[in-house]
């Protein structure tokens, strides 16, 4: 067991374990966990939100499908998948998609349809930004394959 001297953290230099930060202080932990919540949200949300019955694309579908693979993505980073950089890019197509999919897929109209997209814009910035302001994808020679 290391002793800490006053005032010092634990780390690398006293011989502790660190987990490595990101960009903004989080750890790649933590932003496995919230992508994994903010999917299993999606795959939610369609029984808490009302959306609308047109034709086209179905939201109520979009956002379970996105949902899942958000918590795949989730789940990817908290087993410290070895291609984070592909995550990375992934999570910023798939919040990218969900800004934009209000306009493209059918959410019907009214309180709840706004709600709903609103949604799914706010999900979608959260995740974008948490693939490019978190934790940096370092180290990744596997992703040169």
């Amino acid at each position: 067991m290391n002793r800490q001297s006053r005032g010092s953290t634990p780390g690398a230099a006293d011989g502790g374990p660190t987990a490595p930060q990101g960009r903004r202080g989080w750890s790649p932990r933590t932003t496995g966990w919230v992508t994994l919540g903010l999917g299993v949200w999606m795959v939610l949300a369609p029984s808490v939100w009302i959306y609308g019955d047109a034709g086209g694309l179905d939201a109520r579908w979009n956002d379970m499908v996105v949902g899942f693979f958000v918590a795949v993505i989730g789940a990817a980073r908290l087993v410290r998948w070895h291609r984070r950089r592909l995550l990375t890019v992934v999570s910023v197509v798939i919040g990218a998609w969900l800004v934009v999919a209000p306009f493209v897929v059918t959410y019907g109209y009214g309180d709840h349809a706004t709600r709903a997209a609103v949604n799914d814009v706010v999900i979608g910035l959260v995740i974008a930004a948490l693939a490019i302001g978190g934790p940096a994808p370092e180290g990744d020679q596997n992703d040169r394959r």
